[in-house]
């Protein structure tokens, strides 16, 4: 017995034959028997010391109860929120489909832009493309007469273009049919045209598209109620000191 805590001669002899595993030769059994005694008793002490760490070392009680409640409320979150989060694939969908207005895609211009290096061809291009606009050439044959007449120094682009994706759309009317020549100021040389073929109005990202941010404003709002229904549940007490 050390202390309060008992150890049997079972224990002792668990505690030689795992010592002796580890040891390529044995001295003889006197010196053997009073190592192994000293190196026990240093290890019952040890146990009874760690068993009574709480008891003895109010420091060390307040950080393990704080650990222990740390891990406790790491899984049950886990579980009520963070887990759930990403594994209620319904859920998720439900919460998307009832807050698509907090995911929408900016408006956009569907828009051609003829880039010109040389702004000495800039009439020369606009002669061009007033030809198109009147004969109503598609995106493919106003590319092949740009190609054939100015080759490399005009650059034809078609997409469609959020506010700040385009410094020369920016600029331009957001007007459907609209087809102007727009200069970037303090640019000396730098001149595009642009012809607004249309107006995409603002529309939901894909779920796919946005569930990351999905994910982490489902989360919030798991946690919310979660709390909610706690504070329903059970009383608050704040204990001041």
């Amino acid at each position: 017995t050390y202390e309060t805590m008992d150890y049997s001669a079972w224990d002792f002899i668990r505690f030689m034959d795992r010592k002796i595993a580890k040891r390529t030769e044995i001295p003889a059994v006197d010196v053997w028997y009073g190592v192994m005694k000293s190196e026990y008793e240093q290890s019952a002490a040890l146990r009874y010391e760690m068993a009574g760490l709480e008891d003895n070392y109010p420091e060390f009680k307040a950080v393990m109860e704080e650990y222990r409640d740390g891990v406790y409320l790491f899984d049950i979150s886990n579980k009520e929120v963070w887990g759930r989060a990403v594994s209620d694939t319904i859920g998720l969908q439900s919460y998307y489909q009832e807050n698509t207005n907090s995911y929408m895609q900016p408006e956009k211009a569907w828009a051609w832009v003829v880039r010109v290096d040389d702004a000495l061809l800039s009439k020369k291009v606009g002669k061009v493309l007033v030809q198109a606009y009147k004969k109503g050439w598609d995106f493919s044959e106003l590319k092949l007469a740009l190609d054939k007449k100015f080759g490399s120094e005009v650059r034809l682009d078609s997409n469609a273009y959020a506010k700040g994706m385009d410094p020369f759309v920016d600029d331009a009317e957001w007007v459907p049919g609209f087809l102007g020549e727009v200069w970037l100021e303090g640019e000396i040389g730098c001149c595009a045209y642009v012809w607004i073929k249309g107006i995409v109005e603002p529309e939901p990202y894909a779920l796919e598209d946005v569930r990351g941010k999905v994910i982490s404003d489902y989360q919030v709002f798991l946690e919310d109620a979660w709390v909610k229904q706690l504070r329903a549940r059970y009383k608050v007490r704040v204990f001041e000191d």
